[in-house]
């Protein structure tokens, strides 16, 4: 049993190359500047997504002209929209929430004392 121990430390301390050690050899690591650009990016390929859209929507709704282009707007013309239409979009949450907060927690004290009554009784 030790002889065939000790031969494969042998055989395992030699310096053959190995698949692994091949690989890390073979795979080239990217240049400072490009590791820095990407390592500066990373967390934030949302926003840059969403301002890719903004920027091909933009793009699409000027430089394509039809008869239907009033069914497309530019993201200016519609946040000129939101803006004006603002107030009334927070007057209709807050009728929404008026309605729904207390529906949600009757709910929430509903199911509570339901969840301990079934919860103690065998």
């Amino acid at each position: 049993m030790k002889a065939i121990l000790a031969e494969s430390r042998i055989t395992s301390s030699t310096n053959v190359p190995t698949a692994t050690r091949l690989l890390v050899k073979q795979t080239a690591k990217p240049s400072g500047v490009r590791r820095n650009f990407w390592l500066r990016l990373q967390g934030k390929e949302g926003a840059l997504f969403l301002f890719g859209i903004v920027l091909l929507w933009q793009f699409v709704s000027s430089s394509i002209h039809f008869a239907g282009a009033y069914l497309f707007p530019s993201p200016v013309v519609t946040l000129k929209a939101l803006w004006v239409s603002l107030p009334e979009l927070l007057k209709g949450t807050w009728s929404s929430l008026i309605v729904l907060v207390p529906g949600y927690m009757l709910a929430v004290v509903t199911g509570i004392v339901w969840g301990l009554l079934v919860g103690t009784i065998p």
